[in-house]
């Protein structure tokens, strides 16, 4: 079974932890490939198998912290400050 709880979490301590880089003067194109390397990859990993598993709390929780992150950025592909 897939633990949307545990992914979106991690996801959230990734996210963290690319604002304290970003406090010590990480540069943005450096930040949005961790962000990348990290975030996407752990949302999309296998994301084919485990989508139809999910039920609708699930996809809005996975859906609202998209949308959280991606209303901080200006681009999908782009940091929160």
């Amino acid at each position: 079974m897939f633990d949307v709880c545990a992914v979106i979490s991690s996801c959230a301590q990734t996210m963290h932890a690319i604002r304290i880089l970003r406090s010590h003067g990480m540069d943005d194109p450096q930040l949005q490939l961790v962000y990348r390397a990290v975030v996407i990859a752990k949302i999309t990993y296998a994301s084919s198998s485990w989508w139809g598993f999910t039920n609708a709390a699930d996809r809005q929780r996975l859906e609202g912290f998209c949308d959280v992150v991606n209303g901080k950025i200006s681009t999908p592909l782009a940091i929160p400050h």
